[in-house]
This record gives structure tokens, C-alpha cells and sequence, in this order.
């Protein structure tokens, strides 16, 4: 029996209802899961770590249940495996991710102890999303970390995020164009252009990078990046006006989120710069409001938030 069938669904969620029902659907929920993720995780990480992955899938997958269970009675099998699939890859990337900043740790802490100096590293879990992808385990893509020269196209790198950052990237993600064009403006703007030469935040590159991944891998990446690059913690509720640009259900009855990212040069190239241009007219409209405030209060403090 597979987990995204019709079958298990009802089974699974028989059993989770019922009050006098035992424990024994969550052995099987653990058999199910183990059969029909264990070598798509192998694929992913490899044999050696694919034990700890699943562990952590399986968690994942309990610990949704409730959520799973209410939102997927009316889902295909397809999509049913499609939420499965997200989560296996999701925690085989993170898995990736964190065993490379250990390693990296271990190198630097070997480092510091003969004198020598290791180069600054910004791994995206982008690059963990190609690999999945093209089904290999080749090294990932480095990038050398940007100097301290700061734009206002780019985000500042801090150890903690300001509430005045926070307020901004709220503003950015309710702007009323699509989830794609979004992403892309992330990309272009506030990630790739402080991971060094080798990614630049180029129209062409970006569509290089993004093209042909499903939206919702692509929004748990940016996320994920997005955090890497500013090196601080950005919590769900910032991202919470993309995140329901990607739930909207299309007229072919299926989630936003569900397609695969599709705008051409010419469309990422139009995208940003109106998204730019939106942005710079809210800048200035909140600028005159302040000034106004600070007249009438007699003056106040500079504001140094960085802005976009």
C-alpha cells in the first residue's frame, strides 16, 4: 500500500480520529514511508546518511499529519506524493547543507591550527535543489562571500534582522504581481548578488538558475537563502503574503505553488524592474510621511536601516 493512495488516506485517517484507536497505524505509517522514500533518500544523500534523513522525514510527515489529513481529501495520488516528495527533498537538502557546514568547520578549525585562512562560503540551498534534480552527487557550487560593500539593490549582512528589515520584506512580497516574478526579484537583488562572481544577479542567470523548478521547492529555497545571506533568522510570517500568492488554487484546479517557474529573460528583466520601481515609490512616499512626522515632533534620530 502506498502512502499517497486513496486507500492509505482513509485508512490513516480512520485510525488518527478515532479516540479508541491504537498505536498500531503509525508502525504502519512507518513501514509505508520507509518503502516508498527510502531510495529516493539515497538517491538524494547518498547511502551512508539516508538512515538519518528518514528520521527526520518521518517526524516531519507525523508532525503534519493533522494539517496533511485536512487538506489532501479531495488531492489526486499524484499531489498526495507530490507533499511527500517536498518533504523528503526539503530535509535531504537541509540534511546536505548541514553536513557540509560541519565539514567546512572541521576544515576551518584544522586551519586555525596550522595559521592558514579559509575562504568565507555562502552554500544556497538552491544548489542542493540541482543536484536533487539532476539525480548526482557532485560537489556543490561555492561562491566566495561578497567584500563589505553594500547597495541598495542588495540586503546588509547582520547577525540579527531588524524589525525595520522584517517590515520591508513584507512590503516586497505584497506587492500585487505574480509569486514568480517575487522569487525572481529575490534572487536578482537580495541573494545572488552577495555570493561573489561566480552567480551574478544578471536576468539571464537567474532564469538560468530558476527555470523549470516547481514554485513551492523554489519559495523553501529563497527562504532558506535569503536567511543565509543576511546570516540571521527571518521568521515564516515575513513570507506569508508569497506564501498565499503560491496557495491560490488556478483555474485548472490546482495550487500556484504547483507549477514550474517559467518567465523567460525578457519577463524576469520586466518583473524586477517593475518591482524595483514599486518599491522606490513606496520609499519615497513613507520618506515624506517621516519627514512630515519629524516636523511636526521637532526632529528625530537618522534612520540607518538598510533599504532594498
Amino acid at each position: 500500500m502506498r502512502f499517497a493512495s486513496q486507500e492509505f488516506f482513509d485508512k490513516l485517517k480512520e485510525s488518527i480520529m478515532d479516540e479508541n484507536s491504537d498505536d498500531s497505524i503509525y508502525t504502519e505509517l512507518y513501514e509505508v514511508l520507509l518503502h516508498d522514500t527510502k531510495y529516493r533518500i539515497i538517491r538524494n544523500v547518498g547511502f551512508e546518511d539516508w538512515e538519518d534523513v528518514f528520521q527526520e522525514v518521518a517526524w516531519s510527515v507525523i508532525r503534519q499529519l493533522p494539517r496533511y489529513l485536512l487538506n489532501s481529501e479531495d488531492m489526486h495520488e499524484a499531489q498526495r506524493q507530490s507533499w511527500l516528495n517536498r518533504i523528503v527533498d526539503g530535509k535531504s537538502a537541509s540534511w546536505l547543507k548541514k553536513k557540509y557546514r560541519m565539514n567546512k568547520q572541521k576544515k576551518e578549525e584544522q586551519g586555525s591550527q596550522t595559521g592558514s585562512k579559509q575562504p568565507k562560503n555562502i552554500v544556497l540551498s538552491l544548489d542542493m535543489l540541482h543536484e536533487i534534480n539532476e539525480e548526482t552527487h557532485t560537489p556543490i557550487k561555492l561562491a566566495e562571500g561578497s567584500d563589505s560593500t553594500k547597495s541598495p539593490e542588495t540586503i546588509m549582512v547582520e547577525s540579527e534582522v531588524s524589525k525595520k528589515l522584517l517590515e520591508k520584506l513584507t512590503q516586497l512580497y505584497s506587492i500585487n504581481t505574480s509569486p514568480e516574478k517575487l522569487i525572481a526579484f529575490t534572487y536578482s537583488r537580495l541573494i545572488f548578488p552577495y555570493i561573489g562572481d561566480v552567480v551574478s544577479g544578471k536576468p539571464s542567470k537567474v532564469y538560468e538558475h530558476l527555470y523549470g523548478f516547481r514554485l513551492y521547492d523554489l519559495y523553501e529555497c529563497m527562504v532558506d537563502d535569503l536567511m543565509s545571506v543576511i546570516d540571521g533568522f527571518i521568521p515564516k510570517e515575513t513570507f506569508l503574503p508569497l506564501r498565499e500568492k503560491l496557495d491560490i488554487i488556478d483555474s485548472d484546479g490546482h495550487a500556484i505553488g504547483e507549477k514550474s517557474f517559467d518567465l523567460q529573460v525578457r519577463q524576469i528583466t520586466d518583473g524586477v524592474h517593475r518591482i524595483h520601481k514599486k518599491l522606490d515609490a513606496d520609499r519615497d512616499e513613507e520618506t515624506k510621511k517621516e519627514q512630515k512626522q519629524e516636523q511636526q515632533e521637532g526632529g528625530s534620530d537618522d534612520d540607518r536601516t538598510p533599504e532594498f
